[in-house]
């Protein structure tokens, strides 16, 4: 199934959409400029993800769920940085589910019978399957405005490094001075935080997606104060 064909299929409420041009369904939000060089080409799995998240959000107005913990079991969620949310609402949603038990597939061909689940699933959440979440975490959250009652901390911004460096982590006009490790390397090596297995571990990150990666992987490495600082 090519991305046009995905588009026809589960745009089916919406076929002014589907049949408009892909800068209309840029305009949108729906497409990226680079899904409209391979409308002819067969769509994986996370851009399938990607898109229908995209219109869920877009075109029916559809909240994210706000307990997506289910999906920390995909081991291959996080393969892709920025297909993560999208990945994760799709599958905690029940809208597509994994390949088996730890694997999304993201980067494999979606097939015709997931493209037709999908379309049913957008228009009647009683079709959904939410899979069960995930036992409960040990991290916590908290707040930049908590960070000062601690009286020590190690603040660590798990985003790329590019990122790190193109949007320093402030509050308030403050700079927070922080280590970078980013989650590929944090995954291959947990114990780069802290030789402390007490002291207070900060997990920052845009979203939230990726902090909370890194506080489950950091949390089941033995550390025992790990927050995930949520953005006010």
């Amino acid at each position: 199934m090519t991305v046009q064909q995905f588009l026809t299929c589960i745009l089916q409420d919406y076929p002014s959409v589907a049949a408009s041009s892909p800068e209309d369904a840029i305009r949108l939000g729906i497409l990226e400029d680079y899904d409209t060089r391979k409308l002819s080409e067969p769509i994986c799995r996370r851009d399938a993800a990607r898109i229908t998240h995209e219109i869920l959000l877009r075109l029916y107005e559809e909240p994210d769920e706000e307990d997506w913990s289910s999906a920390q079991i995909l081991r291959d969620l996080y393969d892709c940085h920025t297909c993560v949310r999208h990945i994760a609402q799709i599958y905690a949603k029940g809208i597509l589910p994994a390949l088996d038990e730890t694997h999304f597939g993201a980067k494999q061909e979606l097939s015709e019978k997931d493209a037709l689940l999908i379309r049913d699933r957008l228009t009647d959440k009683a079709l959904r399957i939410p899979p069960k979440p995930s036992k409960v975490n040990t991290f916590s959250t908290i707040t930049f405005s908590e960070i000062s009652q601690l009286p020590q901390y190690i603040l660590i911004d798990v985003r790329s490094a590019s990122e790190h460096n193109s949007s320093p982590i402030t509050y308030q006009d403050a700079l927070f001075p922080c280590e970078n490790i980013p989650l590929e390397r944090l995954h291959q090596n947990p114990y780069a935080v802290s030789s402390d297995k007490n002291i207070p571990i900060l997990l920052y990150c845009k979203m939230g997606y990726q902090s909370t990666f890194a506080a489950k992987l950091l949390c089941e490495y033995g550390y025992t104060r790990v927050f995930v600082i949520k953005n006010q």
